[in-house]
């Protein structure tokens, strides 16, 4: 007996699974920095080109006391080389479109970024994938003010492949190494994530070779993005 037989049924799940993410972005749900995709695995000497549009709000605390949060706006690339069959180097680039500071005026910035991911256990439909980079977050926020953020962030994704298109994924994002600094003219303030670990949710769906993926995360970084994997 074949357990996921219909594909429509899977396909309407798909568009119900992007639809409830749209209602939790709209009602202030916005971490979306990462431009790979976590819960892929390049084919060997061949480039995965991830476009993504994200939505964050992460909170960052003050080394004195206090915290802060930033809203951001991102439309990015992340660019992904199999060196082999268990091992990616990605690199990702980005633009902030819109970098807002406790609500105040709004600005811009870039995201640079770069690291490592790969296949760490694959057994029938399951697969666990890890990844380890570095990440720079450069931008402003109006009013004479700027941020500077360096990051390394790390990640183990569970990805369930439910049937031959469409697959559901799960995963913890560690920041061993988080530091910052926000800049006002007159003087500075050192800051850090206020949170370290996250959760990472997503769902993907193959349309002839082009993966369709919608994710959002929550604790570290409230998030929301939607990504396309186009290999080459």
């Amino acid at each position: 007996m074949k357990i996921f037989e219909s594909r429509p049924s899977v396909s309407r799940l798909f568009l119900l699974g992007l639809s409830f993410c749209a209602l939790i972005l709209c009602s202030s749900v916005s971490q979306a920095q990462m431009l790979v995709a976590p819960q892929t695995k390049s084919e060997t000497s061949h480039w995965l080109l991830t476009p993504t549009l994200a939505f964050s709000d992460v909170d960052y605390k003050f080394d004195g006391g206090g915290t802060t949060d930033v809203d951001r706006s991102i439309l990015g690339m992340g660019a992904s080389y199999g060196l082999n069959r268990q091992l990616d180097v990605y690199g990702e680039l980005g633009y902030v479109m819109r970098s807002e500071l406790d609500s105040g005026p709004d600005n811009d910035g870039i995201i640079l970024g770069g690291g490592v991911k790969g296949l760490l256990y694959e057994q029938g439909r399951l697969s666990l994938l890890g990844l380890a980079g570095v990440r720079y977050i450069s931008e402003s926020y109006g009013q004479g003010l700027d941020g500077d953020f360096l990051e390394v962030p790390l990640a183990v994704i569970a990805r369930g492949q439910l049937e031959k298109q469409f697959g559901i994924y799960g995963g913890i994002d560690v920041l061993p190494f988080s530091d910052g600094e926000i800049d006002g003219g007159r003087g500075s303030a050192d800051v850090k994530r206020d949170d370290i670990v996250g959760l990472r949710l997503g769902a993907d769906y193959k349309f002839e070779k082009v993966l369709i993926n919608a994710e959002f995360s929550l604790i570290s970084e409230e998030s929301f993005l939607v990504r396309l994997g186009i290999p080459l």
